[in-house]
């Protein structure tokens, strides 16, 4: 078998189509030089994936220098929509706060721990763990 007709594809410079050199780094080089690994580092064009992409919560573009899990286009909107999500998350978690001695709901004015509704509920609720032992 010819020496020759081991090569592949893989065996030649992805710029150029030179041959690579067989040195200690042959089986691992993609560019003959330097100067070809740089030149087509330059001329690289964004792929197709990240053209076109909106922002999750301005509708604004996202920049092709992103990487490519980039949800927003810029870190303000990144905090403005987790802003929003606590913000609606707190609003759930209000909405189902009941009293744990009568069930009537707890005005709790953004104390999301609140248990009762009145010091009565509270000292109804001491009084029995203190019976309890």
């Amino acid at each position: 078998m010819r020496l020759d007709a081991l090569f592949d594809s893989a065996d030649f410079c992805r710029r150029c189509n030179a041959r690579l050199p067989m040195d200690a780094y042959w089986g691992r080089r993609k560019y003959c030089s330097v100067q070809c690994r740089d030149k087509d580092k330059v001329g690289r064009i964004p792929p197709a994936e990240r053209v076109g992409r909106k922002c999750g919560f301005c509708d604004g573009p996202i920049s092709t220098d992103k990487r490519f899990g980039t949800k927003f286009c810029c870190h303000d909107c990144h905090e403005a929509h987790f802003n929003r999500l606590r913000s609606l998350k707190r609003k759930a978690a209000r909405a189902h706060l009941r009293c744990h001695v009568c069930g009537a709901t707890v005005e709790h004015r953004g104390r999301l721990y609140v248990k009762y509704c009145s010091q009565r509920c509270n000292r109804l609720a001491f009084e029995a763990r203190k019976a309890a032992g």
